[in-house]
């Protein structure tokens, strides 16, 4: 996701009436996890006093422990817990947990003018955003749970903006190096053009003067 895409997705999640969509999409957003796990989401495993979420099953085949920002924590505590069910996200009739996110998506990336972009690419956004931010590709393998630095990678090479920085902050230096030289004169010759435009009168004379021979002929006015 684009930066100018954020606000008005972020406006269309809190605009959501189902408080259980809101939180899970919230989750999905600031910690990077993938959707399965945060829709597995349970109790048990989300310490709220101490801001921390262990995943016990993840793709990687490892469990993953991950941080839970305050904003989030906050969020969380909100929802309401159905006795006997042990998942955040509570399904339909508190039955089990959240399965399908496909409406609810769908109607919020209408909203928000973001069409093409899909649940998946909340992960990849924060994966892109770390990586703008300048944290190292172990920290943000960390954060995603990924086995191979070289799947980091390509969520660095996502965020355009440091590149397109650098790439402006060269260009400018190339071309004030390349540009040639302006001595005095020409500076002064080129200041002297634009505080003093020619005067057409003048061009007149010029030209009368060059047609007959260099000598100017005054003209009368007649009466």
């Amino acid at each position: 996701m684009q930066p100018d895409e954020l606000p008005r997705l972020s406006q269309a999640i809190a605009e959501e009436s189902d408080p259980s969509v809101r939180a899970v999409l919230l989750t999905a957003l600031l910690t990077g996890a993938r959707r399965a796990e945060v829709l597995t989401m349970q109790w048990d495993d989300v310490g709220l006093t101490r801001a921390e979420w262990r995943i016990p099953y993840t793709k990687a085949g490892r469990p993953h422990l991950l941080p839970v920002p305050h904003a989030l924590v906050a969020t969380l505590r909100s929802l309401p817990r159905v006795e006997g069910n042990p998942y955040v996200f509570v399904g339909q009739n508190g039955a089990g947990h959240l399965h399908d996110m496909k409406r609810a998506w769908d109607r919020i990336r209408v909203k928000a003018g973001i069409r093409d972009v899909r649940f998946h690419d909340l992960r990849r956004t924060v994966g892109s955003w770390l990586a703008g931010s300048g944290e190292s590709l172990h920290l943000i393998g960390k954060v995603l749970n990924h086995r191979d630095v070289s799947t980091t990678a390509i969520y660095a090479r996502l965020n355009l903006n440091p590149v397109r920085q650098a790439l402006e902050r060269n260009a400018t230096k190339t071309l004030e190096t390349a540009a040639p030289p302006r001595t005095p004169a020409v500076m002064r010759k080129a200041q002297k053009r634009v505080r003093s435009p020619r005067n057409p009168m003048s061009h007149n004379c010029e030209s009368a003067s060059s047609e007959s021979g260099g000598d100017i002929v005054p003209v009368m006015a007649s009466r």
